[in-house]
């Protein structure tokens, strides 16, 4: 098997060897040629022709020997060649992955910053939120003082005009028996209540509503009726009437009646009566039927 070797020591390595043979080839040669100048012709040219034969195979290998220099010294240039783009290569990435290490690392405190930022405004959105509940809650506290107010407010007008406002008086209060105008005290025998008071300020063209509750603080009458609305202290209330009439006035007179068909039989006990306009309370009274 015929030796390789490579690089530019393996090179001068094998001129060598080529030499080294050569030179034995010839020292040889003319070895044989002094040793053999006795022997006959025949033998010499057996030997002449041995050596040339010998001769022309050296050859052969010193031409072989020659492509296998020139193959490895190629191979040495284009391995060298190869090496150097290797090499430099090698240069162009480190300096891809040095920029890349330096670009992550400003991209790493870039994002650091960054999170510092966020964690200041999520702090700074934590107080402003903590501010605006607290805004909140100071503002819910000041509609429920204003509401009051306002309640009040209202309350006091409606006291304040009630006042201005001549309640009715000289209530009284009549059970009346049968059909008759004559007055009882008996619960049993009672068919009617007649109301009556005194308002200087009776007009025209509104209503009075009676609300008789009796013993047990039950409205008597027709629960089913339409309810009105009435300003009381201040806010408006439902009240379901008893009776229900128009306002009459004859001449002069300031003096308003109400009567009321008593529809069932009454219990005995104190029977309450309060008179009602749009507007207001009148007044009331009370009677206690035996």
């Amino acid at each position: 098997m015929r030796p390789v070797f490579k690089g530019r020591n393996g090179t001068w390595l094998t001129a060598a060897v080529i030499l080294f043979v050569m030179a034995a080839v010839v020292s040889g040669y003319y070895h044989i040629e002094n040793s053999n100048l006795s022997e006959d012709m025949k033998s010499e040219r057996l030997h002449a022709e041995t050596l040339f034969s010998n001769k022309v195979v050296l050859q052969k290998e010193m031409e072989g020997l020659r492509r296998e220099i020139i193959r490895l010294e190629f191979e040495g240039k284009t391995s060298k060649a190869e090496l150097d783009r290797l090499k430099k290569l090698l240069s162009e990435g480190e300096a891809i992955l040095f920029n890349k290490k330096k670009a992550v690392t400003e991209l790493s405190e870039s994002l650091g910053d960054a999170r510092l930022q966020e964690q200041a405004q999520a702090a700074k959105l934590q107080e402003m939120s903590e501010a605006i509940d607290a805004l909140q809650g100071e503002n819910d506290q000041m509609r429920q003082e204003i509401a009051e107010f306002r309640q009040s407010e209202l309350a006091y007008r409606s006291e304040l005009e009630s006042l201005r406002k001549p309640k009715a008086t000289y209530f009284r209060i009549e059970a009346l028996k049968g059909r008759s105008a004559k007055e009882t005290n008996k619960a049993s025998k009672t068919r009617r209540m007649l109301v009556s008071f005194t308002w200087p300020e009776a007009a025209h063209n509104k209503r009075l509503y009676l609300v008789l509750s009796g013993p047990d603080d039950k409205v008597i009458g027709d629960p089913s009726k339409e309810q009105v609305s009435i300003l009381l202290d201040g806010t408006y209330q439902l009240i379901t009437p008893t009776v229900t009439r128009e306002i009459n006035i004859i001449g002069d007179s300031q003096r308003q009646e109400v009567v009321l068909e008593v529809p069932h039989k009454l219990q005995p006990g104190m029977y309450q009566a309060d008179v009602y306009t749009n507007d207001f309370h009148l007044g009331g009274t009370q009677i206690r039927l035996e």
